[in-house]
């Protein structure tokens, strides 16, 4: 018979444990900035190629380009060597914000149609400039870069006699960005009070789900994470430990040592398990662990495995830490009551033949006409308990 650790292993495989979200999204802004900035690099290019191309090219326009060539190839770069998006978002900002002030120096000094489409294309690029910052940061310094982008430009282009050359069609077309950066900024807080509220939500829901001295899942997690696993095909087993004499443990060192040895037994048991395992803390000093497609005989090994670990890993103001361990396998018909029941009497038995010990129920509890099966001593295999 193969052992319990290659049976394990042959189980159907588990499904991969969710990947976080934050690390998604983060690598894919990075992918839609290395388009973006790729294509962007592209246009600047040509816009350069065909300004040079003119009979009197145009030494301010050009100069423009160059500039935001140059920051699109460091953008390309610093994201292609994994670079700091962030630090990317900000970098490009600010070359954009100087970009548009630029222009609109350079605006105030041209005069009828040129003006005027020099002038549009500005509040286009600081449209596209206000969306980026209200995507990049926070919305009051995203505001503030937009808004104090628009007044700035408006007062150069205005106070660098702008106005007398353009006449009402240039301050129209000024007026008219204002309704764009104020749609922009109500949907930028919308966003930020969407975002608000979900973020409370989450930690509300993750708080109600998570146990604050260790950070395991709690009992509530649990019956989920239990009901999710029954109503899958194929085996499942739990274990239900026990902390042996920990009440001496708070009664001789204080319950801030207990908390300290039920956080140190949290991570040694957390040591170790697939990612579809699922360890959590049932009550006090009590722990749980589910064991997805594992059969009920590799759910002890696993068990066993645990024991033998905190036995031979002294705490070091305690000394020797031992557990209880009881051990049922998924049976048919099973709900969350009957195989959480049959756990709990597999370890009342182990507490119940000397503790420090991993009893296997192998069919409903003594009550229903079941048997308990463990090791003997301090468990080297499956024996009559």
């Amino acid at each position: 018979m193969a052992p319990a650790t290659e049976r394990r292993r042959a189980a159907p495989a588990p499904p991969p444990p969710p990947a976080d979200p934050i690390r998604i999204m983060e690598a894919l802004r990075r992918r839609v900035y290395l388009v973006s900035v790729g294509l962007g690099l592209l246009v600047l290019s040509i816009l350069e190629i065909i300004s040079l191309a003119q009979p009197r090219p145009d030494w301010a326009a050009v100069a423009v380009y160059g500039g935001l060539t140059l920051m699109t190839v460091w953008g390309l770069v610093w994201l292609l060597r994994g670079g700091s998006v962030q630090w990317a978002e900000r970098v490009v900002l600010v070359c954009n914000a100087a970009v548009i002030l630029t222009q609109f120096v350079l605006g105030a000094a041209e005069s009828g149609t040129a003006q005027l489409l020099l002038a549009a294309s500005n509040w286009g690029f600081l449209l596209a400039n206000s969306i980026l910052g209200y995507l990049a940061l926070p919305l009051r310094p995203a505001t503030a870069l937009s808004f104090g982008t628009y007044a700035l430009g408006t007062a150069l282009t205005l106070g660098l006699g702008g106005l007398a050359r353009g006449g009402l069609d240039l301050l129209r077309v000024h007026l008219s960005a204002l309704p764009l950066l104020l749609l922009l900024y109500a949907l930028a807080w919308y966003r930020e009070r969407f975002t608000q509220e979900y973020a409370e939500r989450l930690r509300l829901e993750t708080q109600a789900h998570t146990d604050p001295l260790t950070g395991l899942p709690n009992r509530r997690a649990l019956y989920g994470q239990i009901e999710t696993a029954l109503a899958a095909a194929g085996p499942c087993s739990v274990v239900l430990l026990d902390i042996d004499h920990f009440k001496a443990v708070n009664d001789r060192y204080g319950h801030q040592t207990g908390d300290e040895v039920l956080i140190w037994t949290a991570r040694l048991l957390s040591t170790g398990l697939r990612g579809s395992d699922v360890l959590g803390r049932w009550g006090g000093e009590e722990f749980m662990l589910l064991l997805p497609y594992t059969a009920p005989e590799d759910a002890w090994a696993v068990a066993e495995r645990l024991r033998a670990r905190l036995d031979a890993t002294p705490h070091p103001e305690v000394g020797a830490v031992t557990v209880s361990l009881g051990v049922a396998g998924r049976q048919a018909g099973d709900d969350l009551g009957r195989l959480t029941v049959r756990a709990d009497t597999a370890l009342y038995a182990a507490k119940h033949q000397g503790r420090n010990r991993t009893v296997l129920v192998t069919h409903a509890p003594p009550d229903e006409g079941g048997a308990a099966r463990g090791p003997q001593g301090t468990g080297s295999g499956p024996g009559a308990a």
